[in-house]
């Protein structure tokens, strides 16, 4: 199975919530967030590489390669998806955003896991809401992506629900799956960090 993954790490946002903070190098526990996620991924995978508008020499040590939007600036996730395709040579790709180091540490294997026969996407569910950018699909179904934002679409959610796919359930651990989208948000993540180790 993982050797059939390549992962992408989203962090190509502006952070606006965050006062335009590059999120993905704010500091958690003495290390940059994107740190965090790509230390739960990368054992999961063949692959990994990061979606980045900005700082890419701060990015680079951590991935193979960093890819920037090539499909207008800023569109969001999506945008950063559609870029890496033609670096892919998997036929699986795992997208996690930048943001969320508390992932879990078989996400890759229960995304896998729940695709059933036929279904191309599988997203993660955290009880109470969709994780519209932690998902698992084939390179083919990703390749849909660029006709939908060559025809106005953004939305990842709307994207998503144009097509069958896998709700995996993860309500027993939802708070694997915050995002650090404001500071009370990173304060947050330190307080369970500090209570997990």
């Amino acid at each position: 199975m993982k050797n059939e993954i390549t992962a992408l790490i989203l962090a190509g946002g502006r952070g606006l919530r965050m006062d335009g903070a590059d999120k993905g190098l704010l500091v958690l526990s003495g290390r940059p967030l994107v740190e965090h996620v790509q230390q739960k991924l990368l054992p999961q995978v063949s692959t990994l590489f990061i979606s980045a508008n900005r700082n890419a020499e701060q990015y680079q040590p951590y991935c193979e390669r960093v890819i920037k939007d090539e499909m207008g600036a800023y569109w969001g996730p999506l945008a950063g998806i559609a870029s890496v395709l033609p670096y892919l040579k998997t036929k699986y790709l795992m997208v996690a955003p930048c943001d969320a180091p508390l992932l879990p540490d078989n996400l890759v294997k229960r995304l896998f896991d729940g695709l059933h026969d036929g279904q191309q996407l599988a997203v993660a569910f955290d009880g109470k809401r969709l994780q519209n950018t932690v998902l698992l699909m084939t390179v083919t179904h990703a390749r849909t992506i660029t006709a939908y934002l060559q025809g106005g679409g953004r939305k990842v959610q709307d994207w998503i629900q144009q097509a069958e796919y896998s709700e995996i359930d993860f309500s027993n651990e939802p708070d694997l799956f915050i995002n650090v989208n404001e500071e009370k948000d990173l304060k947050k993540v330190q307080r369970l960090i500090s209570g997990l180790t």
